[in-house]
């Protein structure tokens, strides 16, 4: 055994050396030891004494490690020897001399219990008892060291007692509150640590917060004061800015005092920027998670602080040389941008009315300042950075406020001109398109002016990125105008950079030009054919002449213009269609392949994502039969990029400042004092692989087959990928995509056996899913692959596991309101303006998955109709309750939704809805004279299905509701703008209850009023029943010339407008055309007099429309 000790210590000192072929050599060895017998050497390692110091802390990281990754090896092994190595981990702390080695045994010691604790919770008992009578031991003993540990491995694993803490809290506050006031500092920090720790991990416990306070509170700012004080160790001013986060509410009696004192931090020129930075973390966090607690208790603070941050604002300097031609950004770390991200941030969480007044204020005085540019410079970022958040103060003076900004555009100084151009830019991506159509006139040509003129290549690049601002919000009208000379200045540009790419500053222009010019393509569309010429063919020069090595530079420098221009070169085709650029179609493709022909991309290669981007839009531009070919070449890359795996780091507290400093790593709070480090960079070239992934899809179909079960594994390993919400969005949409392209492949048969393998994962997911937003995209997926599947697409276990998750949405949607509406009912003493701002917000979010939870009952009701019966029993008293309001019984949403699911019962499951029409009938009726139009769209929907779907069991509703209909067509508002959806369901339901009862009523004393209901102005499904039969029934409705002019004129409407413009309403766009036809050759003098009161341009599409049919 001593000569196995003696050859893993060697081991161990060769892992430290630094010698690379050494330290592999050991890994490898290490690696190959079996983890029952590293943890007894490792273990024996950290208590010899005559050990190192450097590898005894090395010994108690890496049985750190193994606890943390190999834990399912772990538990397989003997039970007594994982006892046997726990209490010898507790028995060597506390003999341990050396602080460095006690505090990596801390770690190790947090590390065991978070894992065993986690696990033998789910049995109701505690699994490592020993090591919480250590802790009570070790923060009752004398010994400094030893209560600092207690402290330590309590912060590390706050919920260390597991199903022990409820007995136990108090006991935890006094060993928590007695340390926090002994006279030993690093005891004092450690137990500050461990309270704020304690505190995040009970967050939802209001009765923990709430006692807690009371007795720590004021400890906790003592211990805080003595340590900023200190300027060291900074970990207890970041542990409150997580409290502040997690749990305002503590601090509410310090509030004031809390934040008064971080805003006189600073103004503390003896403080570091680290400590400032942190204190206005504080103060923003607070303001963020707390907002409306600041605007009451801090109000007179924040002027001062937002002149605070409007100074630090003005702290720059400039290079002339270096900052002209620079690409880098700015260093997001400096006193000014840090001021700059704060202010938008208490912007957005403060709200307009707040922060509005003041800040702009101050930006008057500093934009007035014309002895200082910095002043200036200032201003105009500081006007970028509130936009967001102060948009409702600002819309109402728009004009005002960009003629204010556009003369900076012409500043004696670059740095004001670039601030300038980001102020413009960030105004039209902020207030568009409104911006651009009230203010186009005097935007574009100050904007274009500053392009043409500029000598400074940074300000020249940022004035191109604000008119892609401009353009990607801006209607069609507002940027057409414009195109000639846009492209005449960009073209100019174009020239002159390429002619002198070696120029400074020359290539960040070129690079930026051409994402101008795709933006300028795509906002053009067709517009940009008599341009093409112009620009296309240089563009393919530079796409080609930059794939080889140049003078003076490398491939690589040239790699990222590459791209960008490929990108523009495909969103170019995109705007003038195949027709245009079918000649150029081939040769662009190649250009595009070389990169993968003579070259390995690597996966950071900046080309990458322009390339896959551009690929799909070359599959939508010469279609998937033409592109197919290319997929060998094209999918690789692709797959290679969407399959990257984040690179994530498990960190050691030492190790946690060396991250957080990195701007490609970003570190996530896992809770339990555990940090995982994910290195960003790669994960936004993922999420746009996954984009292309969908668009191929959509594009190609079937054209995909060989690659169908690599992308099938690939989206479905995807739709828990928790690192990127964007990644799992695309995985979610691409669900129906991949069913429908199984089918395109190998058929029906095909498509539900890929079905079969996706429904567990889908319902899987969608119970874990954290995020809402996320989750209702997967609810949106899930309803249509239900439909594309049909009838018994679930199994009976499938189907309750469904009919779980929709009726606990449901509970969960409807517990939420009440939340809401508690809270505006209890005008909590912070309640004001905002607040219900941010209530309304809430609610919003709520009715989104509300209507994605009715589009899943649709689904399955639609398509298992009468074997639906067993899964309507379980929702309807949600429905129920819905129908009633919600659980507030003031919701109209909640009334809406409900009367549509209502809607699907009638419609799918035949007689069985009679078994509820008692429950649903008045309240749906009820729905057709509500005030909301939502409402009201809903019932004669609903009204409109009993008399086409469920006529035999609603004959007599359909018959008393007839009065009801007709007055509501008559109403003297109800071809108002927000009515007309709601009209256009009154007006079809009144025309499938006069086709199903035609002989049961009167409809000669119908007619008059349904014409009056004519044109149908929104809704295309019900203006196909309504035009249907005024085709079918035109014999009874042309009673006079006056009555065939009007539909005449309904007619022109909808093809005016195009209301009847999908493959579903085809048949129905044919018969109208055929009538009129008819009515033409009939009698040709009174259609031509009918014609003559139609509107000119409804007579003009309908003329067209014929013309049309005629030349075919």
């Amino acid at each position: 055994m001593a000569d196995m000790q003696n050859q893993f210590l060697e081991v161990l000192a060769s892992l430290l050396s630094t010698d690379n072929d050494y330290r592999t050599k050991a890994e490898e060895v290490y690696e190959k030891t079996e983890v029952g017998t590293r943890l007894t050497l490792l273990l024996q390692i950290i208590s010899d004494e005559n050990c190192t110091i450097d590898i005894r802390c090395l010994a108690a990281v890496l049985m750190r490690r193994i606890y943390a990754s190999e834990w399912e090896e772990i538990s397989k092994l003997n039970p007594e020897l994982l006892e046997n190595v726990r209490s010898k981990i507790l028995e060597s702390s506390l003999n341990v001399a050396d602080d460095l080695v006690r505090k990596k045994l801390c770690d190790l010691i947090a590390e065991v219990a978070r894992n065993t604790v986690e696990v033998e919770e789910d049995n109701d008992k505690h699994g490592w008892p020993d090591v919480l009578q250590f802790i009570i031991n070790c923060s009752n003993a004398e010994n400094s060291n030893l209560k600092e540990m207690a402290m330590i491995i309590l912060s590390y694993v706050p919920s260390i007692f597991g199903v022990l803490q409820h007995e136990n809290v108090d006991m935890i506050k006094r060993m928590i509150m007695q340390s926090l006031v002994v006279d030993n500092y690093a005891v004092k920090v450690s137990a500050a640590k461990a309270l704020c720790q304690f505190l995040i991990a009970n967050d939802d416990d209001e009765n923990i917060i709430n006692s807690w306070r009371n007795l720590t509170l004021d400890p906790l700012l003592n211990v805080l004061s003595e340590n900023i004080a200190k300027d060291e160790d900074l970990n207890i001013l970041k542990s409150v800015v997580e409290v502040a986060d997690a749990c305002p509410k503590y601090f509410r009696p310090r509030f004031q005092q809390l934040i008064g004192a971080s805003i006189n931090l600073l103004s503390d020129n003896d403080k570091t920027s680290t400590v400032k930075h942190l204190a206005l973390e504080l103060i923003v966090t607070m303001s963020e998670s707390a907002a409306a607690s600041m605007r009451k208790l801090c109000g007179d603070s924040i002027p001062p602080l937002v002149q605070k941050l409007l100074s630090e604002m003005t702290e720059i300097e400039h290079e002339d040389e270096e900052w002209n031609v620079a690409d880098e950004v700015e260093d997001e770390e400096s006193d000014a941008t840090v001021a700059e991200t704060s202010l938008d941030r208490l912007c957005v969480a403060l709200g307009a009315r707040t922060m509005a007044p003041t800040v702009m204020a101050g930006i008057k005085e500093l934009l007035s300042k014309e002895d200082s540019w910095q002043a200036r410079h200032a201003g105009l970022m500081a006007l970028s950075a509130c936009g967001e958040g102060c948009k409702a103060y600002f819309e109402s003076g728009l004009t005002d406020l960009i003629s204010a900004v556009l003369p900076f555009l012409h500043d004696n100084h670059p740095r004001v001109r670039y601030a300038a151009c980001n102020a413009v830019g960030q105004m039209c991506s902020d207030f568009g398109p409104t911006l651009q159509k009230s203010c186009h006139q005097i935007i574009m040509p100050a904007l274009l002016n500053l392009l043409s003129q500029e000598s400074i290549p940074k300000v020249q690049s940022h004035a191109a990125a604000a008119l892609i601002n401009y353009c990607d919000d801006a209607p069609r009208i507002t940027v057409v105008p414009y195109l000639e000379p846009i492209l005449q200045t960009l073209n100019s540009i174009l020239v002159n950079c390429s002619q002198n790419v070696y120029a400074p500053g020359s290539k960040m222009v070129l690079e930026q030009i051409v994402m101008t010019l795709a933006s300028a393509a795509e906002s053009a569309e067709e517009k940009f054919i008599p341009y093409y010429d112009q620009f296309v063919p240089g563009l393919l020069q530079i796409i080609e002449q930059t794939g080889g090595k140049k003078e003076n530079t490398s491939e690589a420098d040239f790699r990222l213009l590459r791209g960008k221009t490929i990108e523009c070169v495909s969103y170019i085709g995109l705007a003038v269609g195949r027709e245009k650029f079918q000649a150029d179609a081939e040769t662009v493709m190649q250009l595009l392949l070389i990169s993968n022909q003579t070259q390995i991309l690597e996966d950071d290669d900046p080309q990458l994502p322009y390339l896959i981007g551009a690929w799909a839009r070359m599959a939508k531009i010469i279609g998937g039969h033409a592109f197919a070919k290319y997929l060998p070449l094209v999918m690789p890359p692709v797959l290679k990029t969407a399959a990257l795996k984040p690179e994530v780091a498990l960190l050691d507290q030492d190790e946690l400042d060396q991250y957080e400093t990195q701007e490609d790593w970003q570190v996530v709070n896992m809770g339990e004092q555990q940090k995982l480090a994910i290195k960003t960079a790669g994960m936004e070239d993922k999420a746009n692989a996954f984009q292309m992934l969908v668009s191929y899809l959509k594009e190609l179909g079937g054209q995909l087959g060989t690659y169908l079960e690599e992308i099938v594994k690939l989206i479905v390993g995807h739709l828990r990928f928790y690192f990127h919400e964007v990644v799992r969005m695309y995985a979610a949409e691409a669900l129906p995509l991949l069913l429908d392209c199984a089918k395109d492949v190998k058929g029906e048969e095909a498509m539900m056996e890929m079905w079969r393998y996706l429904c567990p994962e889908i319902l899987k997911t969608v119970e874990s899913e954290p995020e809402t937003d996320v989750k209702c995209e997967f609810f949106h997926s899930l309803a249509q692959c239900i439909e594309k599947c049909g009838k018994n697409c679930l199994n009976q276990e499938q189907t309750e596991s469904l009919c779980t998750i929709l009726c606990s949405e449901l509970d969960n949607h409807m517990k939420n309101a009440l939340e809401i509406e508690a809270k505006r009912a209890s005008k909590t003493e912070d309640y004001d303006p905002e607040v219900e701002e941010d209530l309304l917000r809430e609610a919003e979010e709520g009715i989104h998955m509300l209507e994605q939870l009715s589009n899943i009952f649709h689904s399955y009701v639609g398509t298992q109709r009468e074997d639906s019966l067993a899964f309507i029993e379980q929702v309807v008293p949600r429905i129920d309750r819905l129908l009633n309001g919600g659980s507030t019984g003031k919701s109209w949403t909640d009334r809406q939704w409900g009367i549509c699911m209502v809607d699907d019962i009638i419609e799918h499951s035949g007689e069985l809805s009679l078994r509820y029409r008692s429950m649903f009938l008045e309240r749906l009726l009820n729905g057709l004279g509500d005030e909301r139009p939502e409402i009201r769209q809903a019932a004669a929907y609903g009204v409109g299905i009993m008399a086409s779907s469920a006529a035999l069991h609603y004959q007599d509703v359909c018959i008393q509701v007839l009065p009801t209909l007709a007055g509501l067509i008559q109403a003297p508002k109800a071809r108002d703008v927000e009515n007309n959806l709601a009209t256009d369901n009154i007006l079809s339901a009144l025309t499938k209850i006069m086709k199903t009862f035609g002989e049961q009523i009167q409809i000669d004393q119908f007619l008059p009023v349904w014409l009056q209901g004519l044109p149908v102005q929104e809704d295309e499904e019900e203006a196909v029943h309504i035009y249907e039969y005024l085709c079918e029934a035109h014999s009874k409705i042309f009673t006079s010339p006056e009555a065939m002019a009007h539909c005449l004129s309904a007619i022109g409407h909808s093809f005016y407008v195009k209301l009847l413009s999908s493959e579903e309403s085809e048949g129905t766009r044919k018969k109208l055309l055929q009538l009129v036809h008819f009515l033409q050759s009939n009698n040709t003098d009174i259609f031509n007099s009918c014609m003559e009161r139609v509107e000119v341009a409804h007579k003009t599409a309908l003329l067209e429309a014929l013309a049309s049919v005629s030349s075919q």
